[in-house]
């Protein structure tokens, strides 16, 4: 692949519009059709040099702000040193922040890159990607089909790297732009072609050493896995090694990196999800062969990576966060759930929660992490010298309005009891109160069918073992 990015500006604190005038620019919101009588849709290299006069540098700059990047870069292109020089790094930042406003945060489910012009050695090239798939994607209906054209555009490109990953930054924001940080949201992610994701498998590997672009590719791969279709390319694509490599090099570092680890253990968590299986949801299927991604991850040496980053990052619950999620999809199968209790995975769940006892994210995917790990004899036993079913009261009482937590409290409980041949955790939970505090919650989502058929099954449980 071309070296064509720049690494040595490629640093987490890149702000180019920092550096830029304050002075506000009209913004471009809409783009007008133009009609053959409109004025200056474009400068031919006749009219270039008379508005050269007529025009001064702020006067174009102003002007520049109301162009799409592709009509800029025709002015340029046909205009004097002055059309030239107003067109500066600084006045594409400041166009760039205006019109692209949209700001990647981690909701839940890592976090995409923004656009920043010192990403790229041509930047104009990359506005000018940028705008010609939004221009594209405009035209489509639904997240969908948006993602669809945006595939299908980068697959007649793959050589073009810079619209590539344009194209991977288009994703991540449709992507986050319609969930809005809803973990359960059904989003209606296409099928791609393998070559497309190929090549997202080979920006992880080229240019490992990349921030913000590891980043990125990691979180469209999360993305575009989502699609069970897509996931079924894993062994063939290379995602999980190259995933778990990118893990791999940015642990060696010095620096921490949270926002890129949290994204790429999200993007692990969907690469692991089973055929067949809901966020959230109980399987409805055991089959071995549904579980062939977690065998792949964990031979990629996703088990080993997962404990590095639990020292790593033990005061990151953000990372942590994603890091429990992981942990719940790699204990689906039998042998990785051993090695991690091996390893003493309940530990560093346990202490995380107490630590962390205001971090709702956290706390819910660590508690959601234990249904399948409890149910494992080994896990009984560890989790009530750890206190663990303590801790999971106290989230449950922390925040007893919430139903997603509400369900994730019930259903630890009942694997806890699942199995429990002497009734050890029957006993506690019900010297903890558990029963009032179910009675109370039965009351309080009386409303909520899906939650008081938890309960129910949750007291059910409790009166049979």
């Amino acid at each position: 692949m071309d070296r064509i990015f720049n690494n040595a500006a490629l640093s987490e604190s890149t702000d180019v519009a920092a550096t830029a005038p304050t002075t506000p620019r009209p913004r471009r919101s809409k783009r007008v059709k133009r009609t053959s009588g409109d004025v200056v849709p474009i400068l031919s290299k006749s009219s270039g040099p008379k508005l050269t006069k007529a025009l001064s540098g702020d006067c174009i700059q102003e002007l520049y702000g109301f162009l799409s990047f592709k009509e800029i870069d025709s002015c340029c292109a046909v205009g004097d040193k002055t059309w030239t020089s107003s067109c500066s790094k600084q006045l594409f930042q400041r166009i760039v922040d205006g019109r692209w406003t949209f700001k990647p945060q981690d909701l839940g489910m890592g976090s995409g890159v923004r656009v920043e012009l010192n990403q790229h050695k041509d930047w104009k090239r990359m506005v000018l990607c940028r705008e010609a798939l939004e221009d594209a994607i405009n035209k489509q209906c639904g997240a969908e089909a948006q993602i669809l054209v945006i595939a299908q555009l980068c697959e007649k490109k793959l050589q073009d790297h810079v619209y590539l990953i344009e194209g991977m930054r288009w994703i991540t924001e449709i992507f986050d732009r319609t969930v809005k940080g809803e973990t359960n949201f059904d989003f209606p992610c296409p099928k791609v072609s393998q070559k497309f994701l190929i090549a997202l498998s080979l920006v992880l590997r080229e240019y490992r050493k990349v921030q913000w672009l590891q980043q990125l590719a990691a979180k469209c791969v999360g993305v575009l896995s989502i699609c069970e279709a897509n996931r079924a390319h894993v062994e063939t694509t290379g995602m999980a090694e190259q995933l778990i490599g990118t893990l791999n090099y940015y642990l060696k570092l010095k620096k921490k990196v949270p926002e890129l680890m949290a994204t790429i253990l999200w993007s692990c968590v969907i690469l692991c999800r089973p055929i067949g299986g809901v966020e959230g949801q109980t399987l409805t299927s055991f089959a071995s062969e549904n579980f062939r991604n977690v065998r792949l991850v964990a031979r990629a040496g996703g088990v080993h990576a997962l404990f590095r980053v639990l020292r790593r990052y033990n005061s990151e619950p953000l990372v942590l966060s994603k890091a429990f999620w992981f942990v719940v999809n790699l204990a689906l199968v039998d042998e990785v759930k051993a090695v991690m209790l091996e390893h003493g995975v309940l530990g560093y769940i346990i202490s995380a929660m107490k630590a962390f006892g205001d971090c709702k994210e956290m706390l819910y995917r660590a508690c959601f992490s234990l249904i399948n790990l409890g149910i494992k004899e080994e896990a009984k036993s560890q989790i009530r010298t750890l206190n663990g079913l303590e801790r999971v009261f106290a989230v449950m009482k922390r925040y007893p309005s919430d139903p997603l937590i509400c369900r994730v409290g019930c259903n630890v409980m009942r694997s806890l009891i699942f199995g429990d041949t002497q009734h050890h955790f029957s006993h506690a939970i019900l010297d903890l109160g558990g029963m009032d505090m179910l009675q109370s919650s039965l009351t309080r989502f009386a409303d909520n069918e899906e939650v008081t058929t938890v309960i129910n099954q949750t007291i059910f449980w409790l009166d049979a073992f």
